[in-house]
């Protein structure tokens, strides 16, 4: 007789490391998040204040010029021509995996996957003159992997703001597909040229006054933000510790729309969170808190919210909390999906949902809000139950 087939096995988060704006770590970051500090800060540490007219606020890393050269082996000569985003990943990707309670040592020439996502690569224009480019700028993929020895798949994802989060995707599917045993899943984001700002300047996308008014009726637009972010996913079997276990992860398209590119879908959304919670037998109805992509803006803002009370709050009779990491630290853009993923990593560790900030009153364009069936977190909070973390673009 045929034994019976093993259970699959889940896949699980074991190790987390990040810098974000003021915030030099996974520590400073929760205590900044629980004590309502506002991360995005003024100054001209990246370009001059009042250039072009552009915020004076932005979320920016600190010290993000330091690197361990003689940790890492990498020749003094060579390491003013790595991007800043190489020398982060490395460090936090070698964090997470010590985080994990994993030696680094004991991945190299591990069938260990690496994904990326990442979406601006403002560096790319330091070098104008092709002639007096170094030979080596763009090898943040290729560099990780070489260092710490992994022979898995290399992939890097760009779908504008969903880029970390679609890395996430990839990765998950990969481990549940036996295409890798474990995988680094990493997303940044840095703010050096001006010209980039300016461009979101021009198309009203960014606000005047440097802060993200998520959920809120004077919401105007988002201010930029910085982080690096790295998770160490394995499966259960490998697992020395379980920050938590990744249910389900799912990506589509909108396909054409009449409004244009830049403009969300409610019904892509819709159909993408139902079909999420279906394919593992999740009642919506059940979740009670969400970590939400919302940025602050007119436009998607208001389509998301409608989207996630199509599914979840229709038929609930409890109110759904809502979390909106960007009021507190900015938009990180191509890594804001793993930044939202981080935070509530700190919400499962802690038992605490932190607060958002820069809420006064409720955006009327938002029905869930308005009739009570959803609530933006404005206190410190326990966490119970069931939540979910989103990431839309488009």
């Amino acid at each position: 007789m045929d034994e019976p087939p093993s259970p699959p096995h889940k896949v699980v988060i074991t190790g987390v490391s990040g810098r974000f704006p003021a915030s030099a770590n996974m520590d400073e970051f929760k205590e900044n998040l629980l004590n309502s500090v506002d991360m995005v800060t003024a100054d001209d540490s990246r370009w001059p204040a009042g250039l072009w007219n552009l915020p004076e606020r932005n979320g920016k890393i600190p010290n993000i010029d330091q690197f361990d050269v003689e940790f890492f082996g990498i020749p003094e000569d060579e390491v003013p021509y790595i991007d800043p985003q190489e020398r982060m990943m490395l460090d936090t990707t070698y964090e997470a995996i010590v985080d994990s309670g994993v030696n680094p040592a004991s991945l190299r020439g591990s069938n260990t996957g690496f994904y990326y996502g990442s979406c601006f690569q403002e560096t790319h224009t330091d070098f104008d003159d092709p002639m007096k480019a170094p030979p080596k700028i763009r090898t943040l993929v290729a560099r990780v992997s070489r260092h710490f020895q992994f022979k898995g798949p290399i992939i890097q994802t760009d779908t504008a703001c969903g880029s970390s989060f679609t890395a996430l995707n990839e990765a998950f599917l990969a481990i549940k597909a036996g295409l890798c045993d474990q995988a680094i899943v990493a997303g940044t984001n840095t703010i050096f040229r001006p010209r980039v700002s300016l461009q979101f300047r021009d198309l009203t996308m960014i606000t005047k006054d440097g802060k993200c008014k998520c959920l809120d009726a004077g919401a105007n637009g988002y201010v930029r933000s910085e982080a690096c972010v790295v998770f160490f996913l394995q499966r259960t079997t490998d697992a020395k510790r379980i920050y938590c276990t990744i249910l389900n992860s799912k990506s589509n398209a909108d396909g054409y729309k009449v409004e244009g590119i830049t403009f969300p879908s409610r019904k892509g959304q819709r159909q993408l969170v139902s079909e999420v919670y279906q394919q593992v037998g999740v009642d919506p109805t059940t979740i009670n808190y969400i970590e939400a992509h919302v940025t602050g803006t007119s436009a998607g803002d208001p389509v998301e919210m409608d989207a996630m009370y199509d599914v979840i709050c229709e038929n609930k009779k409890d109110p759904l909390y809502v979390g909106c990491l960007k009021s507190n630290m900015g938009h990180s853009e191509g890594a804001s999906g793993l930044c939202g993923l981080a935070k509530a990593c700190i919400v499962y560790q802690t038992g605490l949902i932190p607060p958002n900030i820069h809420y006064s009153k409720p955006n009327t364009r938002m029905r869930g809000l308005m009739n009570g069936k959803m609530v933006a977190v404005t206190k410190t909070m326990k966490f119970k139950g069931k939540w979910i973390v989103t990431d839309f673009y488009g």
